[in-house]
């Protein structure tokens, strides 16, 4: 996870590229985060690298 607010998160990850609207769980043990989320927008950032935006619910 590069960027985490109340609201929303921006995750950096190896594989495909999530489409928009892709209901997700987001689970981080360490920040004690478990939340539902969707995908809001994301990005190529290298050849098998990509970025999303999550709207967190």
């Amino acid at each position: 996870m590069e960027d985490y607010s109340d609201d929303g998160a921006m995750i950096v990850y190896m594989g495909e590229l999530l489409i928009i609207d892709t209901d997700l769980h987001v689970s981080v043990d360490d920040l004690d985060i478990h939340r539902a989320a969707k995908t809001v927008w994301t990005k190529k950032i290298d050849r098998s690298v990509n970025a999303s935006g999550l709207r967190l619910l």
